[in-house]
Formats: C-alpha cells, sequence, structure tokens
C-alpha cells in the first residue's frame, strides 16, 4: 500500500496573527541587534529550534537569545574562542550542541574541520584530542570552499579547481564523514577527474565555473550553484548563473545555464529549493533580477514564467533607486522571498537600505507582506555619514513564522527580524481536516500524548534538522512518551499507523 504523508500543525488558541513582513519589535532594540564590525562580524546562516542565532566576530562565536539579547550561558561569558593562528573561519554549522566548522589558511589551499561544544571546550573525540584536523580533500577543491550539513549527518563540501591565479575551471564536491573521514562511499568523488563543467559555451570559447554555494535535496542530491564565466578572446568576459545536480546514484552530474547572460563584474547566483525539492535559481545583474525553475531531476518548468524563466519588474524606491537581489527563498507555500539591498541608478554609490520583498508565482508582488510588498532597513551609522549598507543573507525559522534579514556597513553588522504568520495560518488551513491526530500538550515538558482513530505502530520525534532523537513503539490507538530529556525547541513527530498512513505534527518543548 502507497504511503501517504499529511503535515498536520495543530493551533490550540486564536492568537492574533499579524502582518507577514512586519518588524518585531520584541527582538533585541525595536526589532534588530547591532554588533561591531570591526572584527568582521558575520551572523549564521540560520536559527536554532529554541530560536537563539550563533554568530561570529573575529575568531570568536557568539550567541543570541530569541529575544535578541545576548546568551551569557553560552560558551565563557557568552563566547566560544576559535584558537587557530594563521585560520579564519570560512564556514560552520552547528548539531547536537556543537559548533562544526570548516577553516582555511590565510596563505595556503589547506582547510580543517573542527567540532566545538557549546560550552568554549573542544571535542576531546574529534582529531586526536585537538578538535581539529585537516582535511584530505585533495588537489581539486580549492577557491572558495562551501560547506553544507545534511539529513542524514553527512557533511559536503563543494568547491572549484583553480590552475593559476585568478583562474577558476570545474566544480567539484566531496563528502564527509562526522569524524573528518572521506565517505568513499560516495559516488562522486571530488579528489579524482576532470570535475563538473558547465559546457554552455555559445557566447565564448571556454569556461571557468566560480562556486557560489551548496545545497543537499531531502532526497540526498547535491546541487552545487554558482557563476560560469565565459570569455569572449582575451577582452570581455560574461558570466551566467549556473548549477550542476550530483545525484546518489550517478557519477554524471546534471548541469544548467541560466537564460541570463550578465557583464562579469555584475552578474549574481543564488539557489532555493522548494517543499518538493525543484529548484529557484536566482541570475541577472545588477538592478535585474531573473528566477529559473527547474524541476528536481534538472528540466525547466515550462509553466513558470515564459519558458521557465520569470523576469521581475523593476522595483523602484524613491523614484531613483532600484532593488538588486541577491538571495532566494521559497516559502513552504511556495511564495517567492527575495533579499537584496536597494541600489541607486546613477550618481551616488550610497545603498541606503536593505530590502527584502515577497513575490508570488506569477511573478507579481505580494502586496500582503510588508509595506507594498517589501521592507528596507537603514542600518545605523553614527560614526559617518556614508550609509552604505551591504546585505549579506537572510534565513527563516524552520516553520517560517519569523524571517531574519543579515547585513552590514562600515560600522555595524545587523540582523533584523520580521513576523510571518501567514505560512503557518495557510498551512493550518489546508489540513484542517487531518486533525484526527492529537498530540497534548502543546508546547510540552514532561510527558507526551498521543491519540489517534487507528492503530498506532511507533512515533518518532525529529529536530528540524531532520535528526531522529526519540523513537518509540505505541501498537494501540494511544500511548505517551517522555520528552523531558529534550533541549528546549521545536520538532516534528511522526506517527506510524497500521495502515501505512504517516502522519506529522509539530511540537514545542519547554
Amino acid at each position: 500500500m502507497k504511503k501517504i504523508t499529511i503535515g498536520v500543525f495543530m493551533l490550540f488558541s486564536a492568537p492574533a496573527w499579524s502582518q507577514d513582513g512586519i518588524i518585531d519589535a520584541s527582538f533585541g532594540t525595536n526589532g534588530y541587534v547591532l554588533v561591531a564590525n570591526n572584527e568582521g562580524a558575520t551572523f549564521g546562516e540560520s536559527v536554532q529550534p529554541d530560536g537563539k542565532i550563533i554568530y561570529t566576530q573575529g575568531a570568536k562565536f557568539k550567541r543570541l537569545n530569541a529575544n535578541g539579547a545576548p546568551d551569557t550561558t553560552f560558551g565563557v561569558n557568552g563566547v566560544v574562542n576559535i584558537a587557530q593562528e594563521s585560520y579564519y573561519i570560512e564556514n560552520y554549522w552547528t548539531l547536537n550542541n556543537q559548533i562544526i566548522l570548516l577553516t582555511k589558511d590565510y596563505f595556503n589551499d589547506i582547510y580543517r574541520m573542527g567540532r566545538y561544544n557549546f560550552d568554549n571546550t573542544v571535542d576531546t573525540g574529534f582529531g586526536n584530542g585537538t578538535g581539529f584536523m585537516v582535511l584530505n580533500i585533495g588537489n581539486n577543491i580549492k577557491g572558495r570552499v562551501r560547506m553544507k550539513l545534511s539529513n542524514d549527518g553527512k557533511i559536503y563540501m563543494g568547491g572549484n579547481s583553480v590552475t593559476s591565479y585568478g583562474t577558476y575551471n570545474n566544480y567539484y564536491v566531496k563528502r564527509i564523514n562526522l569524524n573528518g573521514t572521506e565517505d568513499t562511499s560516495y559516488n562522486y568523488n571530488a579528489s579524482s577527474g576532470s570535475g563538473i563543467n558547465i559546457s554552455s559555451t555559445s557566447i565564448g570559447y571556454y569556461t571557468d565555473e566560480i562556486i557560489g554555494d551548496i545545497d543537499v535535496s531531502s532526497t540526498g542530491q547535491v546541487i552545487v550553484s554558482g557563476l560560469s564565466t565565459y570569455r569572449e578572446g582575451h577582452a570581455f568576459y560574461y558570466r551566467r548563473a549556473t548549477f550542476a545536480i550530483v545525484p546518489n546514484s550517478s557519477t554524471v552530474p546534471v548541469t544548467k545555464s541560466h537564460s541570463y547572460t550578465a557583464y562579469y563584474s555584475s552578474a549574481k547566483s543564488d539557489v532555493a529549493l522548494d517543499k518538493i525539492n525543484n529548484i529557484y535559481l536566482l541570475g541577472g545583474q545588477n538592478m535585474v533580477n531573473v528566477i529559473g525553475k527547474y524541476t528536481s531531476a534538472g528540466a525547466n518548468f515550462i509553466s513558470f514564467g515564459t519558458n521557465g524563466y520569470l523576469t521581475l519588474p523593476d522595483l523602484v524606491i524613491e523614484s531613483n533607486k532600484k532593488a538588486d537581489f541577491t538571495k532566494i527563498l521559497i516559502q513552504p507555500d511556495g511564495k517567492i522571498l527575495l533579499g537584496g539591498t536597494v541600489m541607486p541608478e546613477t550618481g551616488t554609490v550610497n545603498n541606503p537600505y536593505l530590502i527584502m520583498a515577497r513575490y508570488n508565482q506569477n511573478g507579481t508582488i505580494d502586496s500582503t507582506f510588508g509595506t507594498n510588498g517589501y521592507v528596507l532597513f537603514d542600518i545605523p551609522h553614527p560614526n559617518s555619514g556614508d550609509s552604505l549598507n551591504t546585505f549579506t543573507h537572510f534565513f527563516a525559522s524552520p516553520d517560517f513564522s519569523s524571517l531574519y534579514m543579515c547585513g552590514k556597513n562600515a560600522q555595524n553588522a545587523a540582523v533584523i527580524k520580521y513576523n510571518n504568520t501567514s505560512t503557518i495560518m495557510a498551512v493550518a488551513e489546508a489540513e484542517e481536516n487531518s486533525l484526527d491526530l492529537k498530540v497534548y500538550p502543546n508546547p510540552v515538558q514532561d510527558v507526551l500524548n498521543i491519540s489517534l482513530d487507528q492503530k498506532i505502530l511507533s512515533m518518532t520525534v525529529y529536530n528540524m534538522a531532520g535528526q531522529q532523537v526519540l523513537t518509540k513503539a505505541i501498537n494501540d490507538n494511544k500511548g505517551t512518551a517522555d520528552v523531558s530529556a529534550l533541549i528546549p525547541g521545536t520538532y516534528m513527530v511522526k506517527v506510524n499507523t497500521a495502515n501505512e498512513t504517516v502522519k506529522t505534527v509539530k511540537i514545542i518543548k519547554q
């Protein structure tokens, strides 16, 4: 019998939902947190299940509480120090109260992977007791190396080969176990062969691939994205956003090139996946924003825009400035979130605002978000009249009920929090006929009760990174589970029934 997956979001009260895109004034100071940028502060790319946010400041990790206040329980007096001379932090993720980080030597293409506990101690079970180990990622992965943690506890690393200074050749992918060793069972081995080349060369005679990021779908496919540089003779350079899909079952990647060709210095690229693993590729150039949509197999989504490409109308701000989007997210309801910077069309070099906007699938701006479909933020700059703001990235809470926009200027880095509750409402309304599964109390502290109008075989609890944290056999139409040992945060409870139906409900552990 075919399994059916039903998402159930339990609403036990009728909260007063605010409009999407309204700044959450309860976060930090009037909705934002500033960190001095003199040490190169960078906010993380995700929020923990309990709403806390980790960020870096120089070689230090710090953490904000869910309300934006500094978390003094983190590390020692709120700080986890990474003591590595001549190395800088390239990328990091958090897992099970640990920081998994990738560092690079300032002067050489030497990468080290490390694991630190949240209490500022190194994981002595890693790297011969040092907490760090040099990664054997081969001679080909160089340039900008990116790391992504998958739901099955594997680390995927993507990069590109470099044959000479400033010359990038092909994309490469490697899979690493959590202990830092190479996963030799991975079908695509980046340390041998010629890598992944985007072969479309209609506007030039050869290409270089420059990695932007790496993503892992829920089915285990790896998507490496970035820019391909096309050279015409020796004088002109053009770029296109590109990506490659590296399947688990094949060593032959699927490569795609965006339809929009941009000038070398103004090209952009970013990729996002929706809940069924369709791929969205943001391309274009300064103040030109074009989105391509593809199936999980890489085929153009012909019904999207024109033959799979959607050119967004200019979003004009204050009559002489336009939105330049560089990052993309897809909500569970299919709406498209874009983040970037407002740029002047001519004249001054100042970028006065960070911007986040929401679009419908047909390319129209969603006027129910923020003001007229977008929000703006000018990062305070008390020591200078120059308001040159740079958008860095944005991310959402696991259920997309909160959005976080990040950026920086010469004085400060900032993270701004916005409400985004309509996504929860839309999912809840779509599933209102599926509330035969009862899970209570919710929020829960100790014992979780579960009941259904049919026999429950088992229940499994996952954290918001997709990792199993608890499982229990039930074999009845009701049962209980002790969740007191789970850290506070949001979890998903999956219930398997006798007729092979799978139901999932979100719970909050206090």
